[in-house]
């Protein structure tokens, strides 16, 4: 390095700002073990990391704006188109340049800029990403296996820190966790469960797209094809984007073949979910995905994207869906979430920021609440700009439906539907009255929104490595909602949107069935909103007509 870059480096470093809420977080606490030499396998390969920058729009006019709409019919709601959306939710040229013009000072690579996706993707080895960002990489071992990271705060330029929202990809340990269960148990058609939810008719999601986000796994296309096959009807179109190094990779079937196996014997407990591989289960869940979305909204287009399961995949996942051209998303449909505090309060307020411009573009995202209801929230759930989705356990006979909290034990395992109180999010404006209702004492974001089924003892029949697997937990309850929304949006010629606030008015009571009996471990279910099952499951003809209304 010659003596004037060098000089330039000491200079730079002087100038930097520790990037708020950047200390990464190692969970579990005690258990993750941090190596004391740092020897990568390939110390010369060059690293991706992604700089997101502010949108041209300030933080006051996105709340702002969010608050204007919250409780509009949609009718009457504007839906950004392209242009606009670059004028008011995109970073702005100079910031852009900016932001790459000092990287590649720094000695980076500048791999791509996008406006729409606010980002700035660069390139460099671990030794030039460390003196770029003023970090000291170390290896830790985890439950999940090794990854890289490190302990102090990311340092950012000081004449640039209300432009950088965020530094991601400084850290690969898996973030998020799916939201599924399998188990033995009598299988479910989701035509039944829309009959029971009242899903409107004549109308199948024709006209829309639902983007799946996927952190892992992958799906067999011929499964898909099988499945859909002897549902009969129309099938969907499904389409798979592969972002930032993820695959569409599922195991080998013989891997399913041996989870199935132990299913129908009845021995599968919880400690083999680590020696059949994680991938095994994320295969499973991620064709559960696609397939009950293809199934309560066979007319809609389906873009599953795969991207990695860290903090800088769900950010690349989220902003190219968001970002797409022609025909972007009126749906985004995600089951992986993870508990607020093992996430870094960066990540949070990176991707909660892609959610409020989401709300403001007319897409509902559809999270799952999570599958231990004992445990503090999960986020994305947490964030209060999407429908955050919990569990029930719906008995269907032929004269009487009776629903309840999602809570059942399978080989040892306690699941049951998560709820309760974010400590990162305040609590929405059209929260306050129902949760003070509930004699909620918290002040943070209450979590679930809404609810659908998620049990074993009725579990949906996932047809995955051409083996019937029966599935459920909140990320079946996630995909529901999303193909609900794209039927609503199909019948009323334009997209629902931003949805939660609604549900806590009184007129949209109506539009939900009410889930009063049963317990997450944590909290009661109760009248009303409560921390189990939010407001209720979905009575779909009542509420695409609430929505349908023009005042």
């Amino acid at each position: 390095m010659s003596a004037t870059k060098q000089q330039h480096r000491g200079s730079s470093a002087r100038n930097r700002v520790d990037l708020a809420g950047s200390e990464p977080v190692h969970l579990p606490l005690g258990v993750v073990r941090k190596s004391n030499r740092f020897q990568p396998e390939h110390p010369h390969r060059r690293r991706h990391v992604t700089v997101v920058v502010r949108p041209r729009e300030g933080e006051a006019g996105i709340l702002e704006g969010i608050e204007k709409i919250a409780f509009k019919p949609p009718a009457r709601r504007h839906v950004p188109d392209r242009r606009e959306f670059d004028r008011r939710y995109a970073a702005s040229r100079v910031d852009i340049e900016s932001v790459a013009a000092y990287y590649e000072s720094e000695g980076l690579t500048v791999v791509e800029t996008s406006r729409r996706r606010r980002s700035v993707a660069l390139a460099g080895t671990f030794d030039e990403l460390a003196g770029a960002f003023g970090v000291k990489f170390a290896h830790y071992d985890g439950p999940m296996g090794r990854y890289h990271s490190h302990d102090n705060p990311v340092a950012i330029p000081r004449h640039l820190a209300s432009v950088i929202e965020g530094v991601l990809g400084l850290s690969n340990r898996p973030l998020f966790a799916r939201h599924g269960t399998t188990g033995m148990v009598r299988a479910t058609h989701p035509h039944d469960v829309a009959k029971v939810y009242e899903f409107p008719e004549h109308a199948d999601g024709r006209g829309q797209t639902v983007a799946v986000i996927c952190l892992g796994g992958g799906f067999y296309r011929s499964d898909l094809e099988t499945y859909f096959a002897r549902r009969g009807g129309k099938r969907p179109r499904v389409s798979v984007e592969e972002l930032g190094g993820g695959k569409n990779e599922p195991v080998a079937k013989r891997e399913l073949a041996r989870l199935a196996d132990a299913l129908e014997h009845n021995s599968f407990l919880h400690d083999e979910t680590e020696q059949m591989g994680r991938k095994t289960i994320w295969t499973i869940e991620a064709t559960m995905d696609v397939e009950l979305v293809g199934s309560f909204a066979p007319g809609a287009d389906i873009i599953a994207y795969f991207s990695p399961n860290t903090e800088r995949g769900r950010f690349l996942a989220t902003t190219h869906a968001l970002a797409r051209t022609p025909r972007p998303p009126s749906v985004i449909s995600c089951s992986w979430g993870a508990p607020e505090s093992s996430i870094p309060p960066q990540v949070l307020r990176v991707m909660n920021r892609c959610y409020q411009i989401a709300a403001l573009c007319g897409v509902t995202v559809c999270v799952s609440s999570g599958d231990s209801g004992k445990t503090e929230v999960n986020f994305p759930a947490s964030s209060p700009y999407v429908l955050a989705c919990g569990g029930t356990h719906l008995r269907i006979e032929s004269r009487k439906t009776e629903e309840t909290v999602w809570n059942e034990t399978f080989g040892g395992m306690p699941m049951s539907s998560s709820g309760g109180y974010s400590a990162f999010f305040e609590q929405p404006s059209w929260q306050k009255k129902p949760i003070e209702k509930a004699k909620g004492k918290k002040r943070g974001r209450g979590v679930p929104d809404v609810a659908a089924k998620a049990d074993l003892a009725g579990g949906y029949a996932i047809l995955s490595g051409s083996r019937v697997i029966p599935m459920g937990g909140t990320s079946a309850a996630a995909p529901l909602w999303a193909g609900l929304v794209a039927r609503i949006n199909q019948k009323m010629g334009k997209p629902a949107g931003f949805l939660s606030p609604f549900f806590y008015t009184r007129p949209f009571q109506r539009a939900v069935r009410a889930i009063c009996k049963g317990t997450n471990g944590r909290y009661r279910a109760g009248p009303g909103w409560n921390p189990c099952t939010g407001v209720g499951s979905p009575k779909g003809k009542k509420l695409l007509e609430l929505l349908g209304r023009k005042k």
